[in-house]
């Protein structure tokens, strides 16, 4: 990643953004994805319990597609114009949604993957990913409410 983008710092690259962050006092060290306002939740029966933000970066490039039981993964997503799609894209997988879009378009061209089902809501996510095997989504808020069928992943 570049410190300058032609001839112009951007606070938009990682390193501008540790800048920032360290002009600001505080520290570039990632925070959990519910301390950024989001929660990761998967169908009840998907062996995950914790998960690392590479981890979670892999699944959704498209790079990883079973959990280590070979359960297949299934992504639920909000549509690409939802501000909090483009929030938990920028701030809890650091790429930007149309480069996610970009990936997923190539990978589902190629043959190579299933692309992610978008959906309409958070509550069109809940209901998705509970009836969905392999389900992985993501709610706004840092609240855990309880749903049937879906649990919570803890981000690291």
């Amino acid at each position: 990643m570049r410190l300058f983008n032609k001839g112009r710092w951007s606070p938009h690259s990682l390193l501008g953004r540790c800048v920032l962050w360290a002009a600001l006092g505080a520290s570039c060290t990632a925070l959990p994805a519910a301390a950024e306002g989001f929660s990761l939740i998967a169908q009840k029966d998907v062996p995950l319990a914790v998960i690392s933000k590479n981890e979670l970066r892999s699944l959704y490039a498209l790079r990883v597609q079973q959990f280590a039981d070979g359960t297949p993964v299934t992504l639920v997503v909000l549509p690409d114009q939802d501000p909090r799609h483009r929030t938990f894209a920028t701030t809890v997988l650091n790429v930007f949604p149309y480069v996610l879009r970009e990936n997923w378009d190539k990978k589902t061209f190629t043959g190579a993957a299933r692309p992610p089902i978008t959906v309409d809501s958070p509550e069109a996510m809940v209901r998705k990913v509970a009836t969905t095997p392999g389900a992985l989504g993501y709610l706004p808020g840092k609240e855990k409410t309880h749903y049937e069928g879906i649990r919570y992943v803890e981000v690291r």
